[in-house]
């Protein structure tokens, strides 16, 4: 990989270095972050107990002897790696810059910003849906049934919700990088919009819980993320047939 500023080229085993430090750096990180993090997962973990408390019924219980430590490392894996997120894209940055160009390298960073971002807004947005979520459900218990659920089960399905709104959020920030390369334009986008409403409902249906309230609340920001990634690609076509014609 050239160094596009001065010249320089690593040679293979170079690279292969580098993506030894970096992954090394980022496991390192990773790990850290795990372990701090483990001895305050019951604070993590009393918040990720918010949205069922706030629909006022029912209760969690450990079913296993070994569900509580697990369900803790979990969380703390989690929180780790929410909270390493940022360096763990700076490592990846510094492997990546070497090879950039100058103007390059400020995009890429402003990518990685906006991707780091994006994905803590999905992830928020994900956290705000679940109480209305977990209300729905806990409302088919009642009577002579108690809706007592396995917190390891219940965890796995806050991780899914907010993993699943961080991924998706991503979309306008995908669209935008294609179509700054060229390889998307708004008139192929407009063109296959039911086609993409058919994969955001397949995508959704896979990524959340097998449940079709759950899917459509995730399948609606998701289209309505695809209807924004196509303004933003108007934009920038429209910048780039201005600078094109200037240049003429």
């Amino acid at each position: 990989m050239p160094d596009s500023d001065n010249g320089q080229e690593l040679s293979f085993w170079g690279h292969v270095d580098e993506l030894r430090r970096m992954l090394w750096h980022s496991i390192v990180a990773l790990i850290v972050a795990t372990i701090g993090t483990f001895f305050f997962a019951r604070i993590f973990i009393a918040f990720l107990l918010i949205p069922f408390e706030k629909a006022g019924q029912g209760e969690l219980v450990y079913l296993a002897p070994m569900e509580g430590f697990v369900t803790q490392l979990k969380v703390a894996f989690l929180a780790g790696l929410i909270i390493s997120m940022p360096y763990l894209l700076f490592e990846a940055w510094k492997f990546i810059a070497p090879g950039l160009y100058k103007k390059e390298r400020r995009m890429v960073f402003l990518a990685l910003a906006l991707t780091t971002v994006s994905f803590y807004l999905g992830a928020y947005f994900g956290y705000r849906v679940l109480p209305f979520a977990t209300s729905f459900f806990l409302s088919f218990g009642g009577g002579m049934i108690n809706s007592t659920w396995s917190f390891a089960h219940y965890l796995d399905y806050v991780i899914r919700i907010i993993l699943a709104f961080g991924l998706v959020f991503e979309l306008p920030l995908v669209i935008a990088l294609l179509a700054i390369l060229g390889l998307v334009g708004p008139g192929g986008l407009r063109k296959f919009r039911r086609h993409a409403y058919v994969v955001v409902f397949v995508v959704a249906s896979i990524i959340t819980p097998p449940d079709v309230i759950t899917q459509v609340v995730l399948a609606v920001p998701l289209i309505l993320l695809y209807e924004l990634s196509i303004g933003i690609a108007v934009l920038i076509t429209r910048r780039r047939e201005a600078r094109e014609a200037g240049a003429h």
